[in-house]
């Protein structure tokens, strides 16, 4: 049994937490993707949202990287860059079930889904659109955060596996993006290949 892992997100910019949750993941999964989402409304509004091809090329970048140096298992999906926007989540799942049979020829008798999230995702897995068949056709791997407290839907509880805190020091996409619009250094914060990327495209820059 081949267990996935999906790791959905908008990766705007993708930085060393992103890259240390989905590494810790491979201690309980065969291989892990990234599923960059090319769309947000909330995010969209406020303007904060970099252009769809960046932020792939961008998590496409970090994770060669990373293959090349520790060999982990890990791959890039565009799949909701070929669905109506915004994607919903049962819909990619179902591209994604789709793909790896006509792709990979494997029958879904053959591998586990894993969604990977925090646990404030976790809870928003419950009022999610069509959430019974993602609880139905996922599980899920999900890391504990401080102060959040488990779900009260007991099917989605059952099927998930709890992550204890890994002790990453805090990173956020907002805070390199703050960083960068006041010229300040975000090596720490995200790997070189990235930086370089978000150096040789000027993106994030205060758009006047």
């Amino acid at each position: 049994m081949i267990k996935i892992g999906l790791y959905f997100g908008s990766f705007n910019p993708v930085h060393r937490a992103h890259l240390a949750i989905a590494e810790d993941s491979l201690n309980h999964l065969d291989e892990t993707w990234f599923i960059v989402s090319p769309a947000n409304p909330d995010k969209e509004k406020t303007g904060e949202l970099e252009e769809a091809e960046h932020r792939l090329g961008m998590t496409r970048a970090a994770v060669e990287f990373l293959k090349e140096h520790k060999n982990v298992n890990f791959h890039v999906s565009d799949v909701e860059f070929h669905l109506p926007r915004p994607s919903w989540t049962d819909s990619s799942i179902k591209k994604i079930k789709q793909d790896l049979f006509e792709q990979r020829q494997i029958k879904s008798d053959d591998y586990e889904l894993y969604i990977i999230c925090g646990r404030d995702t976790h809870h928003r897995i419950q009022t999610w659109k069509n959430k019974d068949y993602i609880i139905n056709n996922c599980k899920f791997l999900v890391y504990d955060r401080a102060g959040v407290d488990p779900v009260e839907d007991k099917v989605l509880h059952e099927r998930s596996f709890y992550v204890k805190d890994l002790g990453i020091v805090p990173v956020s996409s907002t805070l390199i993006r703050e960083k960068i619009n006041k010229g300040g250094d975000i090596y720490d914060l995200t790997l070189d290949v990235v930086e370089c990327y978000i150096r040789n495209h000027n993106l994030y820059k205060k758009r006047k």
